[in-house]
């Protein structure tokens, strides 16, 4: 092997501080789930029930606006921080 193949192999396999992070970040993010549901339970329509949208129980947050995005499925909420002056925007 040179010493060009070699110095490339390395940085292959060395990987960054902030590869590591995303990797790290990956791998506590919780991962979507599929939901089966029956042929019964969706010709009854007990799984086209739609969940609300629950409060926000952080202290020093309050709510601004709230939007459909899809109604009734999805929003979107601006949440504001009120020490830090910070705008959230999510999805719910």
């Amino acid at each position: 092997m040179t010493a060009e193949a070699m110095e490339i192999e390395e940085k292959k396999t060395r990987m960054g501080l902030k590869t590591r992070y995303l990797r790290l970040l990956n791998s506590i993010a919780s991962k979507p789930v599929k939901v089966a549901v029956t042929k019964e339970e969706f010709s009854s329509g007990s799984s086209t029930k739609v969940t609300p949208i629950p409060p926000i129980m952080e202290k020093g947050q309050e709510e601004v606006e709230i939007s459909p995005l899809r109604e009734p499925y999805s929003y979107v909420r601006l949440r504001c921080e009120q020490h830090t002056q910070r705008i959230h925007i999510r999805i719910d």
